[in-house]
């Protein structure tokens, strides 16, 4: 631990731990064996640091940060597993609109469903032959018009008796 740097109450440090001048760790904080932390770094309150990491000169880590891997200097890093902290504030309010994207989504899906049994309806019941095929020449789907114009009994039986509309 070298010369100027501040180790508020409640640190765990473990063996074989290098820190830097003007450093800065604040309550709670927890670094593992063997981390080699540079200058002029601040680890606020309840922020924890994985075994072997290299944390270079002005680092600043938000509180709660987990620090998984080595952070470069001149980091200010968030969030756990820890991330630039910018990119931590917009995850943060992603994760506050969560609850009113996934309103959105259920009133999209319904929305969907209707339209989809619409559809459904509409081909099922048509008095004209419709279908759908593949670029590949084979039937996706049919409706019951399709299959009796054709003459069979039903579309899965015309389906299953035609794999290939251009050679059949």
């Amino acid at each position: 631990i070298k010369k100027g740097t501040k180790i508020d109450n409640l640190v765990q440090i473990a063996h074989n731990v290098s820190i830097g001048e003007n450093s800065i760790i604040v309550s709670q904080v927890g670094i593992s064996g063997s981390v080699s932390i540079g200058n002029n770094v601040v680890l606020a309150g309840q922020t924890g640091v994985r075994d072997h990491v290299v944390i270079g000169d002005n680092v600043m880590a938000g509180g709660r940060t987990g620090i998984t891997g080595n952070v470069a200097s001149n980091s200010l890093i968030s969030g756990t597993p820890h991330m630039p902290h910018k990119e931590w504030l917009k995850l943060n309010i992603y994760l506050k609109k969560l609850p009113l994207l996934f309103e959105k989504m259920k009133k999209i899906e319904e929305k969907l469903r209707v339209s989809e049994e619409k559809y459904r309806n509409i081909f099922d019941n048509a008095i004209l032959g419709i279908y759908r095929s593949t670029p590949e020449g084979t039937y996706e789907e049919m409706n019951q018009a399709f299959a009796d114009i054709v003459g069979y009994s039903s579309p899965q039986e015309m389906m299953t008796a035609i794999t290939d509309i251009q050679k059949q």
